[in-house]
């Protein structure tokens, strides 16, 4: 067991890996124009895993290393839109859905999604009008092809995040954020 500081740490050091695989050749990873978003399925997982709390927690952070090495958006949409789509996959999972494959990978699908409609829609009322000039046709693509990518990819990033994230709850703290609720896992507080 480690402490629960070496778990955070840890955790710390899945999120900057992420951010920084997403900013150096994640953007190239494109299928028909479109490249994955790798930091909003470490939120994701975190819902998934530890919950709402943990969900917004991690989705917060990860939005906000990715916000401080990507210039061309507003410090803090990506903090805002993956905080919200961490809280709602972690109430979900806290209250309705199982863990199972299948359901995490439409999870995974469906938040990346409602994750670029947040963010492109908080984007155009913060002024950055340029987010839709592509069109409905372009925005519709966008939410297709990352869903797609989510899909394949959310369950491999919820095993990472399981893995980071046990010694965590083998120490009784919970989850991520501490764990004010409690959850409907066994063993989590």
């Amino acid at each position: 067991m480690t402490s629960p500081l070496a778990a955070k740490a840890r955790l710390a050091v899945l999120i900057v890996l992420i951010v920084i695989a997403q900013t150096g050749f994640g953007n190239d990873l494109r299928l028909w124009g479109v490249a994955p978003d790798l930091p909003v399925l470490v939120a994701t997982a975190a819902g998934i895993v530890d919950g709402a709390q943990s969900g917004a927690w991690v989705g917060f952070f990860s939005g906000l290393a990715l916000d401080c090495l990507s210039p061309a958006s507003p410090l803090g949409l990506h903090a805002f839109t993956f905080c919200i789509v961490g809280f709602c996959v972690g109430a979900l999972f806290e209250s309705v859905l199982e863990d199972r494959k299948l359901t995490m990978a439409l999870v995974g699908a469906l938040a990346t999604g409602a994750t670029v409609l947040i963010y492109v829609g908080a984007g155009d009322l913060l002024g950055q009008a340029h987010l839709l000039s592509a069109g409905r046709s372009w925005l519709l693509r966008v939410v297709l092809v990352e869903a797609a990518w989510s899909f394949a990819l959310c369950v491999p990033f919820e095993w990472a995040y399981r893995w980071v994230a046990t010694s965590l709850r083998q120490r009784g703290k919970g989850s991520f954020a501490g764990g004010a609720l409690p959850s409907r896992r066994p063993g989590v507080q």
